[in-house]
């Protein structure tokens, strides 16, 4: 017999005793075993640190350099000021040069002030050729406050004018007028009256035109 006869006999015996048939197991390949799923792992962490740095000015530049601005008048005039240009020294004229309208320009721009003027007073004698004219300069600090007034006058009988055209100097005499006002305000506004004085470029001008005179 073989093993299909054998079969057939168990399952014959089976159906006489109302039992159920056994199945004998086929023969299967075993499941192949699962490959194990690779753990991702972490990227690793760069060793080459990249570390921030603020950008360095460049050598000799402005920003390498302290933006703070002296409180002494003497420090701001070596710092900022000219000589020759923003202020002048007159000889025969005294020790203390004397503030040139550039150089209160200058300062009124270090300490952020503005000004304001007006006439105070006018006399204008066009048939005697004389005129006279007083002018007020106001200084106000960033904030609006008033810190200096000064003033000034210039009239066409100084010397500097008597030799030449009245009505080509009107212009400039009122303008003159502006500018002393101007300088008297910023150095109250500045307290550089200790370091300047003002109007010896004027006594010098008035000196050479009386020497020009006696010459001529």
């Amino acid at each position: 017999m073989n093993i299909n006869d054998i079969k057939n006999a168990l399952a014959a015996k089976a159906n006489s005793m109302n039992i159920e048939p056994i199945s004998l197991p086929s023969k299967e390949t075993a499941p192949a075993p699962q490959q194990k799923e690779m753990e991702e792992k972490p990227a690793p962490k760069s060793t080459n640190k990249t570390t921030s740095k603020k950008a360095s000015p460049a050598k000799g530049s402005r920003a390498s350099k302290s933006n703070a601005i002296p409180t002494d008048i003497e420090d701001i005039v070596s710092s900022y000021l000219k000589p020759g240009t923003d202020y002048n020294t007159i000889p025969g004229c005294g020790r203390k040069p004397a503030l040139l309208k550039a150089g209160a320009e200058k300062l009124a721009s270090i300490f952020n002030y503005r000004s304001t003027s007006r006439i105070l007073n006018r006399i204008e004698q066009f048939d005697q050729l004389f005129v006279l004219y007083e002018v007020e300069t106001t200084i106000y600090d960033k904030e609006g406050a008033v810190i200096a007034v000064g003033l000034g006058s210039c009239n066409s009988k100084e010397r500097k004018y008597q030799r030449s055209d009245f009505a080509g100097n009107l212009n400039t005499i009122l303008k003159m007028a502006k500018k002393r006002s101007y300088v008297d305000a910023i150095l109250t506004a500045c307290h550089g009256s200790g370091v300047f004085t003002q109007d010896i470029e004027d006594i010098a001008s008035n000196v050479q035109s009386l020497s020009e005179a006696k010459e001529a």
